[in-house]
């Protein structure tokens, strides 16, 4: 018979081991859940042996709600492989573009943007009922500020837009593409009127046959990027301070996407990226004809995953992006989509989406409300004129 103390060693012993092997089985799983993640995305948008026209269709018909929503007719919504060349073609040259012209002048721009919309604010367009005239709307004020950059610094549009226009565009596809999303019809009449506002804005219909096909792809995700590095910056005089030296020195933006990316991180403009895949029991040659069935690339969960971006994964911080893990780059890759249908913007955003914040800072300061927001959400946000751009304070004196 083993003696008590022996026991108690044994006990001792087995009770390590076991947590040892506790910890090692967690570690494993802990790994094989962020490459588990990345497999299914990867799967989802890039599957094995997919050509184009089967991603196209995917995609297309996962995005049909938009045809009837907002009346695109782009290569988000069609399959047509034609359709789809041309976009391409056309936006890279539209990118071209404003690369050539640089980022100093793009920054130009986002300042006259905010200049522009001070001054569609000074009408009484969109303050905040029963505050003064110095605090303005959250939602609203990014969404102005960053389709006038749109369409001056991006669609090389001359003539200064309407702000009636550029307020009621944006207003109008915020809340038809949400509507469409929770399944609502959207009346035709209303969806002309988006279009007729839009045309107003864009009025080249040889550059822009259909304008509402490069406004909304362009502006949809870039002004939610804006809102939400902005809304980072509240109580974060050293975020704001790296967004200042770059209102000095538009070449040196490495820090400046790194608070973007962030941002991006943390509230992925795409958090589930939905495709509408054949079922996997249908063979390949009848995919074309098969039910489908919707699937979505959980983009936010790999973003967010503990095991990729440790304990404090949910923690605002800009410096984890200077030196990012391999699986930590494919992922943040992700946030732009995986394959041939990656977003072709995807180098170019992030810094635009930090001259449009630098631009916005240098005017206001935030008034935040309780969540950061997406598309909504954004009750209880505003943006405050500061003391020394002739906000209130600065006018009481």
């Amino acid at each position: 018979m083993l003696s008590l103390p022996f026991n108690r060693s044994l006990i001792i012993l087995l009770s390590g081991f076991l947590v040892y092997v506790i910890r090692l089985s967690t570690k494993r799983n802990k790994v094989t859940n962020h490459a588990k993640l990345f497999a299914t995305i990867k799967s989802i948008l890039h599957p094995p042996n997919a050509a184009v026209r089967q991603l196209l269709e995917e995609r297309a018909w996962a995005n049909q709600r938009l045809v009837h929503a907002l009346g695109l007719s782009n290569t988000f919504v069609s399959a047509d492989e034609g359709v789809h060349k041309d976009f391409v073609v056309r936006a890279h040259r539209l990118l071209s573009g404003a690369q050539r012209r640089g980022w100093p002048r793009f920054h130009a721009v986002a300042r006259d943007a905010v200049q522009w919309q001070l001054n569609g604010a000074a009408e009484g367009l969109h303050s905040v009922p029963g505050e003064y005239s110095g605090e303005y709307s959250y939602s609203t004020a990014i969404q102005t500020i960053t389709l006038y950059v749109v369409l001056v610094a991006l669609l090389g549009i001359e003539d200064v837009p309407a702000y009636a226009d550029v307020r009621t565009a944006a207003a109008e596809i915020t809340a038809l593409w949400a509507q469409s999303k929770g399944g609502a019809v959207v009346p035709p009449a209303r969806v002309a009127v988006l279009h007729e506002c839009l045309r107003r804005l864009a009025p080249d219909a040889e550059a822009f046959p259909a304008p509402v096909d490069f406004i909304v792809p362009a502006w949809e995700t870039l002004w939610r990027v804006v809102a939400e590095t902005v809304a980072h910056t509240r109580d974060a005089p050293d975020i704001e301070a790296i967004f200042e030296a770059l209102n000095k020195h538009q070449e040196d933006g490495t820090a400046a996407r790194r608070v973007v990316a962030e941002a991006m991180r943390l509230n992925p403009p795409s958090r589930r990226i939905g495709r509408a895949a054949a079922c996997a029991w249908v063979p390949a040659c009848l995919a074309h004809w098969a039910p489908r069935r919707l699937v979505k690339a959980d983009v936010s969960e790999l973003l967010q995953s503990t095991d990729l971006w440790g304990e404090d994964c949910r923690d605002f911080s800009p410096a984890r992006h200077g030196s990012l893990l391999p699986a930590q780059k494919e992922a943040m890759a992700c946030a732009f989509g995986q394959g041939p249908l990656r977003c072709i913007a995807s180098s170019w955003a992030p810094m635009a989406a930090a001259m449009i914040v630098a631009a916005i800072l240098e005017e206001y300061t935030v008034l935040s409300g309780e969540d950061i927001g997406g598309r909504e959400g954004w009750s209880g946000w505003a943006l405050r004129r500061k003391m020394d751009r002739g906000g209130p304070d600065a006018l009481a004196q």
